[in-house]
């Protein structure tokens, strides 16, 4: 079977900036890594130590509320459900802010490198035609690419979630991005500009660009 990641790479164009979804991807195989290596920590020595989870999930074990030393073993240890639900905090965390800095890329590239361009070339007088179609095709194709590859990140991530437990990233994402009206989503969501160039172009142009569509 054809993996979604292969349908990408089919429609992206290689001088354009997209969403990475390949590092994106990356970055959850290497939550489930750790939190199979926290399972096995925990099945091995029926305990979790705070220096092992430490290292695990980058923290300060000084910082960890949940961490106490047992008398009959005399080392640090920490609740296991207080660590998975910490751990769980962390990733989100940490992957919220990897796929924040892909929206913002990806945002920043479109408003400048595509539509800036794209409406020098659609509101020039007798621009070419075939051209100026084309591009309006391929903005429209980048913006689909990056909502897909969005969404199917974020549907990966809450696959990782039920499986491992955790907290549910799409839903908190989403709203919290829509409810900021100067989030970069928007910019690839709404598309308010490309679809304002494209009535430029069909007024200008007339019922060629039906034929576009």
């Amino acid at each position: 079977m054809t993996s979604f990641e292969d349908y990408l790479k089919r429609c992206v164009r290689t001088d354009w900036s997209y969403m990475d979804y390949g590092k994106l991807k990356c970055k959850l195989k290497s939550f489930y890594e750790r939190r199979h290596r926290v399972q096995q920590l925990w099945r091995q020595d029926g305990y979790l130590q705070a220096a092992d989870l430490s290292v695990l999930i980058n923290m300060d074990t000084q910082a960890n509320y949940f961490q106490y030393t047992d008398e009959q073993t005399n080392l640090c240890l920490v609740d296991p459900q207080d660590a998975l639900l910490r751990l769980a905090i962390e990733e989100r965390k940490e992957f919220s802010a990897m796929l924040e800095a892909e929206l913002v890329k990806v945002a920043t590239f479109y408003s400048q490198n595509i539509l800036v361009p794209l409406r020098k070339l659609v509101y020039t007088q007798n621009s070419d035609l075939k051209m100026a179609a084309t591009e309006l095709l391929e903005a429209m194709v980048f913006c689909v690419a990056n909502v897909i590859a969005f969404r199917q990140v974020l549907i990966r991530y809450d696959a990782f979630r039920r499986t491992f437990d955790g907290m549910p990233l799409t839903e908190w994402h989403l709203q919290r991005s829509i409810l900021a009206s100067d989030h970069p989503v928007h910019a690839i969501f709404r598309v308010d500009d490309l679809e304002s160039i494209g009535k430029t172009f069909s007024n200008r142009y007339g019922t060629a660009w039906s034929y576009f569509r």
